[in-house]
């Protein structure tokens, strides 16, 4: 648990998939306080969330390369991939291998 310096809980939220939708929530949590740690694969994306107060990853939601990287202990997961176009392929790699992954990670 981690609080803040006025003693406070501070909670935190994971976001997989920090593009739009989920970059505007994990902008809006590091607003009201929480710890917000992120994961996309837009480097600029992670840039400015790491200027707004996010931890963040650069990785590919469907390898393992981020399982370390991405604390364990959250009060709230957001799953907001996108496939970023590309056919079938492109949607059962982000969709179902990126879900796959994050089943993974949360049965660490």
């Amino acid at each position: 648990m981690s609080l803040n310096a006025h003693g406070n809980f501070r909670p935190r939220l994971v976001v997989f998939g920090a593009g739009y939708v989920g970059g505007a929530v994990a902008l809006a949590a590091v607003a009201r306080g929480w710890r917000v740690t992120a994961l996309t694969r837009n480097a600029a994306r992670a840039s400015a969330l790491r200027d707004a107060g996010a931890e963040t990853v650069e990785a590919d939601l469907a390898g393992r390369e981020w399982l370390d990287q991405v604390p364990a202990e959250a009060e709230c997961v957001l799953n907001s991939v996108s496939s970023g176009g590309g056919g079938l392929e492109s949607y059962r790699h982000s969709y179902v291998h990126g879900m796959e992954r994050v089943v993974e990670w949360a049965q660490r």
